[in-house]
């Protein structure tokens, strides 16, 4: 477990070294140094520069592991760090675990054109990033705004090979094209043959049915083995569709299934698409929105009756999704699917609106 309280932020102190400071120290051989501070530089990047100031040698030592893993958080960090990698030409920086962020963030208060500029430019740091980390990077989470996942989803395919597991909110690696009410997906992603593991966070505009279309989830995560699909919002037809692209027949749902499905495909897809997941995915977990509580009545009481109704009917359609996703798991269990399909707690409400929770995931605390 590292040590987030030392100095160095890892398992051995500097500090506890039996001398009074670190010119003293017992000089380790740089491998040895070297794996010490790999199992320390696994936080957001600060143990890493922080092992920098401790002595030249240590820094050296630790140059290879100290950018293991980064956690970016905003458009100023994303933008040093791609200029640090700019400064640093032909030196693999090895990030093993990337952690970039853009939640939380009030861009809203910004005028148009200073928002293109930030997502234009952003764009360009997440392509020159990802090109200097693909070599090493195995782990990804990465959470947009809709512009920036615009302008990163118009770029050239990314391509990460080692890539194991990733984690997504806001679109990427999926570019949604509409036409009307039909969209158009592609993914933007080259094939990762070794990702096993999807963790897709749902929002408005970016949809965890969009990576079922054939031409996104097959196509970058053709291995998958796990995925994970949280604060969705309501949507009964969901896991119908999950079945669906799982090669569950038309003779396999309910009739009202099949019309909640061929409606939603009708206003949504091209009339061509058939739903694909790959058949190596063995776990499947839903975690749905929290239900928001009914609202206390105020003094108009058509305005009580009306907003009464809409929560009544928003308690049926969590309840439906809920029954549609235990139906799934019901459905593999009976035609032997090696599927394990978990429906999940909903978050706490108050975690929704803080963007730390993500991070505090990805640093396993």
């Amino acid at each position: 477990m590292v040590c987030r309280q030392s100095t160095c932020g890892g398992d051995l102190c500097w500090t506890q070294l039996p001398c009074s400071s670190p010119s003293q120290a017992p000089r380790l051989p740089p491998e040895l140094v070297r794996l010490i501070c790999s199992f320390a530089c696994t936080d957001t990047g600060t143990t890493g520069r922080v092992l920098s100031l401790v002595s030249r040698y240590v820094r050296g030592a630790s140059a290879a592991v100290k950018l293991q893993s980064i956690a970016l958080v905003g458009y100023s960090q994303l933008s040093a760090f791609a200029e640090f990698l700019d400064n640093s030409p032909g030196v693999s920086p090895g990030t093993v675990s990337l952690y970039i962020t853009m939640q939380g963030l009030e861009v809203a208060k910004l005028t148009y054109s200073v928002r293109r500029r930030l997502a234009q430019d952003g764009g360009r740091h997440l392509q020159k990033i990802f090109h200097r980390v693909s070599d090493t990077l195995e782990v990804l989470h990465l959470f947009l705004k809709d512009d920036l996942s615009y302008e990163l989803n118009q770029a050239a395919r990314i391509d990460l090979p080692r890539l194991v597991e990733l984690k997504t909110g806001g679109g990427f690696p999926v570019s949604v094209q509409r036409a009307g009410n039909i969209i158009q997906l592609t993914a933007t992603l080259q094939p990762s043959l070794k990702l096993t593991r999807l963790h897709i966070v749902e929002s408005i505009g970016y949809y965890a049915v969009h990576f079922l279309d054939p031409k996104v989830l097959a196509s970058f995560a053709p291995n998958l083995i796990s995925l994970r699909c949280s604060r969705l919002y309501v949507n009964p037809v969901l896991p119908i569709q999950v079945a669906q692209s799982m090669g569950f027949e038309d003779s396999d749902l309910a009739a009202q299934e099949l019309v909640l499905l061929d409606s939603w495909n009708a206003a949504h897809w091209h009339p061509e698409t058939r739903l694909n997941m790959p058949k190596s995915v063995k776990d499947l977990v839903f975690q749905l929105q929290p239900l928001r509580p009914k609202p206390p009545p105020q003094s108009n009481e058509l305005y009580d009756i009306a907003i009464a109704r809409q929560h009544e009917e928003q308690v049926a359609e969590y309840a439906e999704m809920r029954d549609a996703v235990q139906r799934l798991a019901v459905r593999c269990k009976a035609r032997d699917r090696d599927v394990r399909v978990v429906l999940l707690k909903p978050e706490p409400q108050e975690d929704l609106e803080n963007p730390d929770v993500f991070l505090r995931e990805w640093l396993g605390i």
